[in-house]
Formats: C-alpha cells, sequence, structure tokens
C-alpha cells in the first residue's frame, strides 16, 4: 500500500489511489519518491541519521496510538545523540 499523496510504502494506513488521470500520478508519484530516497541518501553519505515522520501515521489513531510513534521517535532521536 502507498500513501496516495506522500507516495510511501506503509503497512499501517489505508491507501486513497488515484480515480483519475491514474498515469500521470503515477509518474509523478514515482519521480517523488525516488527524489525522496536520494535526498536521504545524500544527507546519510554527509554522516546525518534520517529518520522519516508521517503526519497521516499521527493523525491514524484508529490503526496505532501516536503516543507511541511519538515515543518511538524519541528513543530513536536519544539514541542517535549518545
Amino acid at each position: 500500500m502507498i500513501c496516495f499523496h506522500l507516495s510511501f510504502e506503509k503497512e499501517r494506513i489505508p491507501t486513497n489511489d488515484p480515480k483519475t488521470n491514474i498515469n500521470f500520478w503515477r509518474e509523478k508519484l514515482q519521480k517523488n519518491a525516488e527524489r525522496d530516497r536520494n535526498n536521504v541518501n545524500m544527507l546519510k553519505a554527509m554522516g546525518w541519521k534520517v529518520r522519516i515522520v508521517w503526519l497521516c501515521f499521527l493523525k491514524n489513531k484508529k490503526k496505532f496510538k501516536s503516543i507511541d510513534y511519538i515515543n518511538e521517535v524519541v528513543e530513536w532521536i536519544t539514541d542517535c545523540i549518545e
């Protein structure tokens, strides 16, 4: 599954696939995903640790608890600075 607007793979959030102009959106979202991968790779090559936090993860309270995800991110940040 992918998040239609952000084009990221996920398991916990339902998708909203485009219903019209499908080829346009498929190409656009593929280019966005490629750009994002390149940016993450560039940051990692410069020594950065990268964690992507999606707002839609935080908004989807039916599928998981936002506070659990926030705690997971805080733990990840803490591990990065130790």
